[in-house]
């Protein structure tokens, strides 16, 4: 069984066991929904200059798996900024190999996880889609219990320009480069 699956499974195992299930579901929805889909981070903070971001919902829900589902009452969703769906609208134009961006969590970084996010050409069988004007987000279900409720943005400094994955309530700690982080729950080991 992949690591990350069962480092996640023992944080979710723990939180149960110590009776702390809902405040594990509060974290999963960070966001109020108004009118045209348009959200606000409540508790989390918005980064700054994204005040603007969409909810989206999977494509592809009947690809979670049972367990998936069961552990997570809420819909699973993800927020999408207008940067983000420029961005990757620009890069699609500019390159016909780029369809797809690829959000992944893979071990290590200085916090623990770290992010991976890229253009691709391909959705594999298990990929979860997340669509908003024609931009389409790939995330397997690993990753998606991580970011889950997460906003998805594209932040353009002078220092550096990147994609990045802000305001995810399933972190508790956060690394400074904004490429790595910690899961809530993850210092109890």
């Amino acid at each position: 069984m992949n690591t990350r699956l069962l480092c996640l499974l023992k944080i979710r195992n723990v939180l149960l066991h110590r009776g702390q299930a809902a405040a594990y579901k509060r974290m999963i929805t960070p966001c109020l929904v108004y009118g045209s889909k348009k959200i606000f981070s409540t508790s989390m903070g918005s980064p700054k200059g994204c005040d603007d971001a969409f909810i989206v919902y999977p494509e592809n829900l009947d690809s979670l798996s049972a367990h998936f589902l069961e552990e997570n009452e809420d819909k699973p969703c993800l927020c999408i900024t207008k940067q983000c769906i420029f961005q990757v609208n620009k890069l699609k134009s500019q390159n016909q190999g780029y369809k797809y961006l690829k959000i992944e969590v893979d071990n290590g970084g200085c916090s623990g996880f770290q992010y991976n996010i890229s253009m691709c050409d391909k959705i594999t069988e298990k990929d979860i889609l997340f669509t908003k004007d024609d931009v389409t987000l790939l995330v397997d279900e690993i990753t998606l219990d991580m970011i889950n409720g997460s906003t998805i943005h594209y932040k353009d400094e002078m220092i550096r320009s990147a994609f990045e994955v802000v305001s995810n309530p399933n972190a508790s700690l956060n690394c400074s480069c904004g490429v790595s982080f910690s899961p809530k729950g993850s210092d109890i080991f």
